[in-house]
């Protein structure tokens, strides 16, 4: 037998302890452009980390840290805006991109820890960066696209949850962009339909059979993605028609899709 002394003892721990109680003792306050919050006791105390697992140092995190600073960064922020395509007849402009403000969290938590641990100065200033859009001008500039090549309608057809399924698998679909040379996959463009993503029961066709299914409707966007793709000339890698005849497509012009066996491809 051997004694085995522990990583971290009381006295470790003392420096910690002591910033733990200063922390606590009084509110503070966080300041930006234009803002300022006044943090209880009680709302330090929930922001605080106290040292765990081997460590010994306090820190500013932990889940309801994370809750607060998400908050925090909504109010602070200005979300930056993505560079998009708009349609005036044949021709294609580029809408430019912005950029925004987001909250910097770790320049803002060491602030926050710096105010909290002081007994004379409890005022910390939030920290800002820059937040970067997904797709700048320059990015849609570099893909070349200049002109509208084929449109398609279909219309609003069906049950109410089949139309919420087709305006929802629209509004995921739409902004997607296709690189020169590169694929398209409807599936992986719109996702999975599943109730947690708001899509609804309604009917499908499942072989020659109809049913109900949640998603039920997304193969008539597939069906109007697939006939603007047909007209304008682009080769499809996969298309899949029904096993029924539906009367309100012109025949032979269907596409159905099923996630996620089934798919439309460019």
């Amino acid at each position: 037998m051997r004694a085995l002394a522990p990583s971290v003892t009381a006295v470790s721990l003392a420096a910690a302890a002591r910033r733990a109680r200063v922390a606590v003792s009084a509110p503070l306050y966080l300041r930006g452009t234009g803002l300022s919050w006044r943090l209880s006791r009680t709302r330090v105390a929930s922001l605080l980390q106290l040292p765990s697992g081997g460590a010994a140092r306090l820190a500013i995190g932990g889940p309801a840290a994370d809750a607060w600073f998400l908050r925090l960064s909504q109010r602070f922020g200005k979300p930056s805006v993505d560079a998009r395509f708009a349609a005036a007849g044949a021709s294609i402009r580029v809408v430019p991109s912005k950029t925004g403000l987001e909250l910097d969290v770790p320049a803002t938590a060491r602030a926050l820890l710096r105010a909290a641990t002081s007994r004379s100065n409890r005022v910390a200033h939030a920290s800002l960066a820059q937040a970067l859009p997904r797709h700048t001008t320059a990015d849609l500039l570099a893909l070349g696209i200049d002109r509208r090549m084929s449109t398609y309608k279909t219309f609003n057809a069906g049950t109410a949850d089949r139309i919420t399924n087709l305006r929802l698998g629209v509004e995921k679909l739409d902004g997607t962009l296709v690189a020169p040379r590169g694929a398209f996959s409807l599936n992986r463009a719109i996702g999975a339909r599943t109730s947690a993503r708001g899509f609804k029961v309604a009917p499908v066709i499942i072989g020659t059979q109809y049913a109900e299914e949640v998603g039920g409707g997304t193969s008539q966007v597939a069906t109007t993605v697939f006939n603007a793709a047909w007209e304008a000339g682009l080769r499809i890698t996969e298309r899949n028609p029904h096993a029924l005849y539906i009367s309100r497509y012109p025949l032979g012009r269907d596409a159905t899709v099923y996630w996620p066996a089934l798919d439309l491809e460019s």
